[in-house]
């Protein structure tokens, strides 16, 4: 097996910068959509999407950690995660609940906020439960954000991204 020396991730890069440019986060994000494109050509549900798992040579990057991977489905009913950026469906998922690939999208959209607002994300908690409801509250249209000034484009797809529905 070859493979590629990267620089670092992007959760050390977010941490070095405390928050990214719109501009660098987008340039990262439409990386992110084109390996996501990829991967869904393929029936690839990654299930652990966050900044951790993206890998930095220069200023491309590269979608790693395929251990929680699941291929060749349109539905599973696994539960895991990072649970700071684990889709609703797991995140309060019953034993047995269906989700599908649209669990990435969720994911998608917690990295980006965390590249434009910081590592911490979009939801404040210390406990499981607190998570659970911060996303049942403060998700979609009333997704909070942080001081950066950000374009209402971006704020507007954080929400739609960042949406339980």
């Amino acid at each position: 097996m070859i493979l590629d020396l990267c620089d670092g991730d992007l959760e050390e890069h977010i941490e070095k910068e405390k928050f990214l440019s719109e501009s660098e986060a987008i340039y990262f994000m439409k990386q992110i959509a084109n390996g996501f494109r990829e991967l869904n050509k393929w029936r690839i549900m990654h299930r652990d999407f966050k900044p951790a798992n993206v890998m930095l040579k220069g200023d491309v990057i590269k979608i790693g950690d395929f251990g929680f991977a699941k291929m060749g489905v349109d539905m599973t009913s696994t539960g895991l995660g990072t649970p700071v950026t684990m889709a609703p469906e797991l995140l309060n998922g019953k034993l047995g609940a269906k989700y599908s690939d649209k669990i990435d999208l969720w994911s998608i959209g917690v990295v980006f906020y965390m590249m434009l607002y910081g590592n911490k994300g979009p939801f404040t908690f210390k406990k499981y439960k607190d998570l659970q409801d911060a996303v049942k509250s403060q998700s979609g249209k009333n997704l909070k954000f942080g001081e950066q000034m950000v374009s209402e484009e971006a704020k507007d797809l954080l929400r739609r991204l960042i949406e339980p529905n």
